[in-house]
């Protein structure tokens, strides 16, 4: 290489070289702005999602605990859907009694869940005796009947513990039947 292309190659290197040099810190400065801002807006996000996962740990035992005890209420109700009308009022009676000390306690779909399932309770028998006996009365009476069955799983999954098994539902239906009035 000649003495003229070896000054040309070094002028045009150094240059090339120094521009981009230039340009590569005011894009370094330009991108390191804007990861700053999205590092800024994912801290924030997750520092609240964390203030909001404390709080749903605050009461972990007492709120496993209010679950435990809706659903332990919720088995005897189901259990007596057909029991006779002053031991359903008094079910009736401790379930309220209940709800309105331990209610905050409860995920909102199981404490509405648990709610209209001990306030159906009674009217069960008499959705089944008046209902008329056809497709729609055999709607209503299921209704009712899923008014206070539907309250266990919702109970169950508010707190994402496993949901019946077939055995239990299985085991909970004869029950049901048993308590039946005869037809």
């Amino acid at each position: 290489m000649t003495f003229y292309e070896t000054l040309l190659t070094s002028l045009v290197g150094g240059t090339l070289g120094g521009l981009i040099g230039l340009l590569g810190e005011r894009h370094k400065f330009f991108f390191s702005e804007k990861l700053e801002g999205a590092k800024f807006l994912f801290s924030e996000k997750l520092e609240g999602a964390k203030f909001i996962n404390a709080l749903k740990i605050a009461a972990i035992d007492k709120r496993l605990q209010a679950h435990q005890e809706a659903f332990d209420l919720w088995s005897k109700l189901s259990g007596n859907l057909f029991a006779d009308d002053n031991q359903q009022q008094a079910l009736q009676a401790e379930c309220a009694a209940w709800w309105f000390k331990n209610c905050l306690y409860l995920e909102p779909q199981a404490r509405e869940a648990f709610r209209v399932a001990y306030a159906s309770v009674r009217d069960h028998k008499l959705v089944v005796s008046t209902a008329p006996r056809n497709d729609e009365g055999a709607k209503q009476i299921n209704k009712s009947f899923m008014n206070v069955y539907g309250a266990g799983d919702i109970i169950v999954n508010a707190v994402s513990l496993p949901g019946l098994s077939k055995d239990a539902e299985a085991y909970l239906e004869k029950r049901a039947k048993e308590n039946a009035p005869p037809q």
